[in-house]
């Protein structure tokens, strides 16, 4: 029961795929086509689509308590959670490239799916190295499935809004997560890796808020 609510919360929590999915997705380009949104369903309506994502921020809203499951969770995991975070960060940056974007956007885009993709390799090497070796599987889960359906409907100013905003909410999300790993987790090498990234998803959090604040700026009304 414990390791559920822990696998729940956790996959929630934990945006990167240690800051990568090769947003395709953090597993790299195969976990890419394995979280890809075509592989899915897709939310053919709008205002469901609108409705859940809202939904599914207000209720995971809570990155301390999610982020508080990481400690306890076991590798398989810890590393699947990771992978599904990235590897939203990964599509969902594809998806910006593939849109009417500001050049600022734009490159942060491609800083994002370049890093993404660099730190789920390093994923797979942690992942490899635990005590009890473990293959991340980067599937998105329903709260990125509902997130990448709602951005692709949308376009402009309110892409670019809502792109950047989810793009923080996970990138503090995985901050915080790993943090916490890296400071209680059970796995040494997943630790160490944990470690690594928090430097990193701070990095990728600055440069979020610095293309948001210049957004802002730019629609002349608050992002988001």
């Amino acid at each position: 029961m414990q390791s559920k609510i822990g696998m729940a919360a956790l996959a929630m929590s934990l945006a990167l795929a240690g800051c990568g999915r090769g947003e395709g997705g953090e597993g790299g380009d195969g976990a890419v086509e394995a979280g890809s949104i075509s592989g899915r369903g897709e939310i053919g309506n709008a205002a469901v689509a609108e409705a859940v994502a809202s939904d599914v921020n207000t209720t995971v809203g809570s990155s301390s308590a999610a982020a508080s499951a990481v400690q306890g969770a076991v590798p398989q995991e810890f590393v699947n959670a990771a992978a599904g975070a990235g590897a939203f960060i990964v599509e969902s940056s594809r998806l910006a490239m593939q849109k009417q974007v500001s050049s600022g956007m734009r490159g942060y885009a491609e800083q994002m799916i370049s890093a993404h993709g660099r730190s789920a390799a390093m994923l797979r090497t942690a992942a490899a190295g635990a005590a009890t070796p473990v293959t991340p599987n980067g599937q998105l889960t329903p709260e990125y499935q509902a997130k990448m359906a709602f951005l692709a409907q949308r376009d402009g100013d309110r892409f670019e809004s809502r792109f950047i905003q989810d793009h923080i909410i996970v990138h503090e999300r995985t901050q915080q997560a790993m943090g916490n790993y890296a400071r209680t987790g059970a796995d040494p090498a997943l630790k160490a890796h944990a470690a690594a990234m928090v430097p990193e998803i701070e990095g990728h959090l600055a440069r979020a808020r610095a293309v948001q604040a210049g957004t802002t700026t730019a629609q002349g009304r608050p992002a988001g």
